[in-house]
This record gives structure tokens, sequence and C-alpha cells, in this order.
């Protein structure tokens, strides 16, 4: 493309550098271009001299004159038809990251520095070129993985060889007790809860890091508000070759909820091999509902053979509410619980007020601040519906993943108790009741005269000496009992009550019939 100009460097020295370098006059023409500067270009080094300067920029570009300071290079990149006096965009640093064009019309990334030499009368613009789109891809990868790690819900530590902590994400810094301001340099025992236990989990991880293998390990923690949190820490130690520890990766993730549903679980089948009865262990279970699930209200309630549904366990709920469910029919709109007993599947309201299911009961329930509720079929083995548990809201709203959590934990357990009640219920009845007839046997009639007696105390018909009377006659102690039917009953949810009718015959010189 003309002849071959010379210039103030030789050319032996601008082969040797390892970047493309360009030698540019003062009119942008491209005079002397190194086999590095080609091979970035992507074509024959004859392909660029004598070409102008304006071949490796993108269309609509224009490459001024070059200007000089005192101690700084300008290189001029003006849009199409802005130059003429107007201001333009300039690399005011010796390294600039410019979009270049190659021989095939190819964009990619080049880092530009500039600089004037001049020298027998002559100056030249010296150009050197570095091809940096693997860098600069692999720095945005970077970014974009530090950006992961920095908003990641686990909490991610680096700790040196000592266990300091050289870096902590966001997540780790809400899991400590010691904020993000004072976590670099801390040491990891800052993520303990300061309890008589964390020895030992100290001590745990430091033997197990010298083994240089991988590992988890649950640390019960506190956070710098205070809560308790339990986590699970997955360790990875980072050594040489000689098993010499440099650096250990930890990531944090945050169990608490699995805890307090193990802790509630363990609680329950505590009180399931109790002595305790059907409605406390229901309670219980509410109760710890409500202390892991701050937001809701919890209700459980069985049905009877007729289709009756019966509260049996509550905490926060108020009692108006479960009266009013109390001996209710269930069917398809009958509240939540109700039409969740009568169609076996789970039955979500959001909005109990505007919801036709709660017509004729919402006015219950509004006054008291609940707003929506969720209920559950509880289902027993033989695929048969117990009963339902309840979750009340105090807005309007479904229910969430951590609320789906503790009814699935929960519902096994109420449908063990409701079997555990039904058993207890076949025992005594036939312990007091004969196979047969169906009757009351001699236990059974023994336990109805107990209960008579009991009943005749508590409703304050008894004589001046505290004992039963047969009518007006004398008391029971005065005749001799020797015999007695009972009227049996059962409550709708299954429960024996008895209703004794005593018929008593006098002892030997008694005249008087009762």
């Amino acid at each position: 493309m003309g002849e071959r100009q010379t210039y103030p460097i030789p050319d032996k020295l601008l082969e040797s550098i390892d970047t493309g370098i360009l030698l540019v006059s003062n009119d942008n023409t491209i005079i002397f271009a190194n086999d590095n500067a080609a091979r970035i270009w992507g074509g024959p080094t004859p392909g660029l001299v004598g070409r102008k300067l304006d071949i490796l920029f993108p269309t609509g570009t224009d490459i001024l004159p070059c200007t000089f300071g005192e101690n700084l290079t300008n290189v001029a990149l003006c849009p199409s038809g802005v130059s003429g006096g107007k201001v333009c965009r300039s690399t005011t640093e010796n390294h600039h990251h410019l979009t270049l064009l190659r021989h095939d019309g190819t964009a990619f990334s080049a880092e530009m520095s500039v600089a004037r030499v001049e020298g027998a009368g002559q100056q030249v613009f010296v150009i050197s070129l570095r091809d940096v789109t693997r860098d600069l891809s692999r720095r945005e990868q970077d970014l974009q993985y530090a950006t992961i790690v920095q908003r990641n819900a686990c909490g991610i530590l680096i700790l040196d060889s000592q266990c300091r902590i050289t870096y902590a994400n966001a997540a780790a810094a809400r899991f400590s007790g010691i904020g993000a301001e004072g976590m670099e340099g801390a040491d990891f025992s800052a993520f303990l809860s300061g309890q008589q236990g964390d020895l030992v989990t100290l001590q745990a991880f430091r033997r197990r890091l010298q083994r240089c293998r991988p590992f988890e390990l649950e640390i019960h923690s506190r956070t710098d508000t205070g809560q308790d949190i339990w986590l699970l820490a997955t360790v990875t130690p980072l050594c040489s070759p000689y098993e010499e520890l440099h650096e250990v990766i930890v990531v944090l993730n945050d169990i608490t909820g699995s805890e307090q549903i193990k802790a509630l679980q363990k609680d329950m089948m505590g009180a399931l091999t109790s002595n305790l009865s059907f409605n406390e262990i229901l309670g219980l279970m509410c109760r710890q509902i409500e202390r892991i699930a701050p937001d809701v209200v919890t209700q459980i309630v069985v049905v009877d053979d007729e289709q009756r549904m019966h509260p049996v366990a509550r905490a926060r709920l108020p009692a108006q509410i479960a009266e009013v469910c109390a001996d209710l029919q269930i069917g398809p709109e009958v509240g939540s619980c109700g039409t969740a007993l009568f169609t076996g599947r789970e039955v979500v309201t959001p909005d109990i007020e505007a919801d036709p299911k709660w017509k004729g009961f919402w006015q219950f329930v509004i006054p008291h601040g609940l707003m929506a509720c969720w209920s559950v079929p509880i289902l027993l083995r033989d695929g048969r519906v117990g009963g339902s548990l309840a979750f009340y809201f105090r807005a309007k709203r479904a229910p969430g993943r951590w609320h789906r959590r503790i009814a699935d934990a929960c519902l096994h357990l109420c449908a063990l108790a409701i079997e555990q009640q039904r058993s207890r219920e076949d025992i005594a009845r036939l312990t007091q009741y004969d196979t047969l007839t169906g009757l009351p046997n001699r236990t059974g009639r023994r336990h109805g005269i107990r209960q008579r007696a009991a009943r005749a105390r508590h409703e304050n018909l008894a004589g001046p000496d505290h004992q039963p009377r047969c009518g007006s006659g004398p008391s029971i102690t005065d005749w001799d009992a020797r015999q007695a039917t009972c009227c049996w009953l059962r409550w709708p949810g299954g429960y024996p009550v008895s209703f004794p009718v005593m018929i008593c015959w006098p002892a030997a010189g008694e005249t008087n019939s009762p």
C-alpha cells in the first residue's frame, strides 16, 4: 500500500514486543504493524500498512489527529460528523479498553495505549494493542460469581489456616452475632451461640479440619438480634499435597425450621407415650405449632360416626369460635373444617368474609381478627377422615411453605393420637360390656354405680350424711345394693357416658322399699 516509511524505532525491537504494535503518522496512516498486531487484527501484515487507522474502529467513528499535553497522550475518538471544533470523548489514560474490528468485521475488546516518539525530525505515534476479550469475559464472570456469592441465601465464609474469617457474604453476617463490621479477622468460634455445648462443637470442627476432607457439622448460633438459630455447616478444607491447611470454605444453611419441627415431633412422640389425655396431647400440639409459627392460630376437630365435628384442641383460638363448631354437621359448604372433613381434601380460604362456604359463620370469626383459614383433613390408616387441622391467619392470605411443612409434620401425629384414643375407647368398652349381649358386665355395673354416686354428690343431691339416696328411702349404705342396671350412652366423639338406674333391695330386717 505504498513505499515503506522510515521511523526512529528499529524493526527488530518492535517485532520482539509481545503485544500488537502499530506506528501511525500524523494523518492517522498506519506505517508499521508487527506480527502480533496482524494476528490480533486477523489479517496479513501488508493489509494494515498504508491503511488509515479507522479500519480498526466501528463504522461511524472518526479518528482525529492526535494531540498531546505535557505528560499525557490523548487519542480523540468522535462519532462521525461531530468533529470540527466540538468536544469529543477521548482516552485520557495510557490504557483504555475499546471495541475494535478484526479483518473479517467481528468485534473484539482491546486494551490500547498510545505514545509519541520523535526522532530525526519525524514524529510517530506508537499504539500498543492487546486483545482482552477473554480477560474481560473472565472478569465479568468473576463479577457475576461474586454477586451470586454475596446475594446467596446461604452464608459463605472463607477462613485462613488459623480459622480466622477472611471473607463473609451478607447472609453469613446475618447469621452471626457480631454483624458485618466485625466479621473480617474474627475467629470462626464467633458463629457459636456461647452456650455450654459450643466447646464440644468447636473441638469437633478443628479435629475434623486436620483430616483435610470435606465434612458437615451442625452449629447452634445466635443472630445479632439475639435469636437462636441452627446452621448446617458444609466445610471444605483446601490443603497442600502434604495435607497442610491453607484455607477453608464454609457454606452455612439455616436449618432452624427443620430443628424446630424435629423438636415438635419429639415432644409429641413423648406425649403420645405418656399418660396425658387425648385433649391434652392435641392441645400441646396446638401450642407448639403457634410457638414456631406465631402468625397462626390453630384448632383441631374430630368427626364422629354421625358425621358431626367436635373441637378437641386449641391454643389461642377464642372459645366462642370453638363452641360454634361443636356438634356441627359436616358438609360441602360448612366453613373450611366442615368442608375438609366432608371432601377429604384441604380447603384454603384466603378471605373468610368473601367465601360462600363461610356464609352464616364468618360473623363469629371476623370480630376476633381472623381473616383467613386453611384446613387440612387428618387421614387415618384405613383411609377414613378422622379430623382436621386448621390454621387461622390474621391477614387475608394463603398458607406459606413454612406452614405446609409444619402441617405435614403434624398430620400423621394427629392421626396417631386419634387412633390411639379410639383404641383406648375400644379397650374400655371391652372391659365394661359383654361382647355377646352388648350389656354392661360386672365391671361396667360397678363403674356405673360409682359414677352415679359421684354425680349425686356433685349435683348436691345427697342427704345430710352426704350419701346419695334412692328416692326418699334409706341411703345406699342402709340398703343392700345387690344389682344395678345402667343405661349407657355414647357422646358424639365416641366417649361412653353412663346413666345408671339402681335397683336396691332392703338389707335384712328392713321393710321399707325405695
